[in-house]
């Protein structure tokens, strides 16, 4: 490799270095798109504790008014129907058994929920890294394709140049000159 094209070499790869730094200040070190990262990244870890306390709590609360309104209409219905005694407590251990089940699945519902968050939030959070790191070496390719245009250019002006001041000189040597200039 000649030194030309060593010294070529060399540039582009530091024109390449710093369309990467420009990038990483655009896409990586900007504090807004830190900010974003960040809550990307809390929300691929799923429902925090709170969260989570906060829906059982709910899913507790409205189970337990389903329960409490089940359990007045059995025992009215019960009243009315004659039955009591063994038999009612039997009837209102069933519902209980019904309503366990509920509060299991809903409990189950959570966990399954909770952990789709999760795969999706990871997935979403790759994806933006993923775009992050395209957009760094994006910049770093524009930059290294901008300076080796511009350095084409100014190589095809230094060529005009020189072809231009070469052509100003034979015009200068006049007619003799010329004709002499041919023969030898």
């Amino acid at each position: 490799m000649s030194s030309r094209e060593q010294f070529l070499r060399d540039r582009a790869i530091g024109d390449f270095e710093y369309g990467l730094q420009r990038g990483r200040q655009l896409l990586t070190n900007d504090p807004r798109v830190d900010g974003l990262r960040r809550q990307m990244e809390d929300l691929s870890r799923g429902y925090s504790g709170q969260e989570l306390g906060a829906m059982r709590g709910l899913a507790a609360n409205e189970l337990a008014g389903q329960r409490s309104q089940y359990l007045r209409q059995l025992a009215s219905r019960a009243g009315r129907g004659g039955i009591g005694g063994a038999r009612a407590a039997a009837m209102q251990a069933a519902a209980d058994q019904n309503f366990l089940r509920a509060r299991a699945e809903q409990e189950r519902k959570m966990a399954l929920d909770s952990a789709q968050l999760r795969r999706q939030g990871i997935k979403d959070y790759g994806d933006f890294l993923m775009r992050q790191r395209f957009g760094e070496l994006a910049s770093g390719a524009g930059f290294a394709g901008l300076a080796q245009a511009t350095y084409a250019q100014s190589g095809q002006e230094q060529a005009a140049a020189r072809a231009a001041n070469i052509a100003s000189q034979q015009q200068r040597r006049g007619i003799l000159g010329q004709i002499l200039g041919a023969l030898f």
